[in-house]
């Protein structure tokens, strides 16, 4: 909620009711928010409190999918693509109406079923976002000494983090950055681990939806470097806020000595750069087998 607006309703209903309005205030300016989300008649109040008010498109896809109206839904990612780019498109619609899943309308475990039905939906409107990709992905990975540097993307928590992975791998192909590999959300953490040191995993993306993902962050990524030292790991904090966090990025920053991103444009970018610079970096010494020096990453 906004501030502005807690205080605001604070005095509004004090006025009205006394100390109880007072102590109603709070709860009821939330309600109003939460209501405006996800019924059209009170969008205005969500307009008019929320600190992030949610877009007229983003009410109208959540209803879209919880209402299993999946032919609708893609007509309106076309709709939407067709004005803005992929990476725009994806950042404005579909990564605030997966926050809105997990934080908000279907929060924690108790609606997996519901999540799980949605998320297989939300993954065909993944495919419907017009990114465009090289004809022979590999061919020209290779070309750009790209094939061994692909990042490996790991859910941190739930399946909307691995949504969020899909997207990014997806927007990352068209930066032709290899063929990135996204792990399913289901493995545990030790599972995880052994699936980068498989892969032999060099630039490792945790992806996390949930506010609560951040100090998880550190410990999984903690975990990992001690399985896979030379690996670059970057954080994606979906939910946090571009800006009052910074001691909070940094903390991460600290831990897991590699870069913090907070939107999509911001981890193409910076992911890009990163895996760019290792290909283009001295070439093979004697005795290894690749010679990619990972630079150190730039902190957003």
């Amino acid at each position: 909620m906004s501030p502005l607006a807690v205080i605001i309703a604070a005095l509004f209903w004090t006025w009205i009711w006394g100390p109880i309005g007072l102590l109603l205030a709070t709860p009821i300016t939330a309600c109003l928010v939460a209501l405006g989300r996800y019924f059209p008649a009170f969008h205005p109040y969500s307009i008019m409190l929320a600190a992030d008010p949610p877009t007229s498109t983003e009410i109208k896809l959540i209803r879209l999918l919880t209402e299993n109206r999946l032919p609708e839904a893609k007509a309106l990612i076309h709709e939407v693509t067709s004005i803005e780019t992929p990476i725009k498109a994806a950042e404005e619609l579909i990564v605030p109406t997966v926050r809105a899943i997990e934080n908000e309308l279907f929060p924690g475990a108790t609606h997996a079923r519901t999540k799980s039905r949605i998320y297989e939906q939300m993954r065909e409107l993944i495919e419907e976002l017009n990114v465009p990709e090289p004809s022979d992905l590999q061919e020209v990975s290779e070309q750009l000494g790209l094939a061994n540097s692909a990042p490996v993307i790991v859910p941190l928590l739930c399946e909307g983090d691995e949504v969020v992975g899909r997207i990014l791998s997806r927007l990352l192909a068209a930066e032709r950055i290899g063929d990135s590999t996204v792990i399913s959300w289901k493995s545990l953490r030790t599972e995880k681990v052994g699936r980068l040191k498989k892969l032999a995993a060099r630039c490792i993306v945790l992806s996390a939806i949930e506010p609560r993902s951040a100090m998880v962050a550190g410990n999984t990524a903690k975990s990992i470097r001690l399985s896979l030292p030379d690996a670059v790991i970057v954080v994606c904090l979906w939910s946090l806020p571009p800006t009052g966090a910074a001691r909070l990025v940094r903390k991460i920053q600290e831990s897991v000595g590699g870069g913090v991103y907070t939107n999509l444009e911001q981890a193409v970018r910076g992911i890009a750069s990163l895996v760019s610079s290792a290909s283009q970096d001295a070439p093979p010494e004697a005795g290894s087998e690749t010679g990619t020096r990972w630079p150190k990453p730039h902190f957003r």
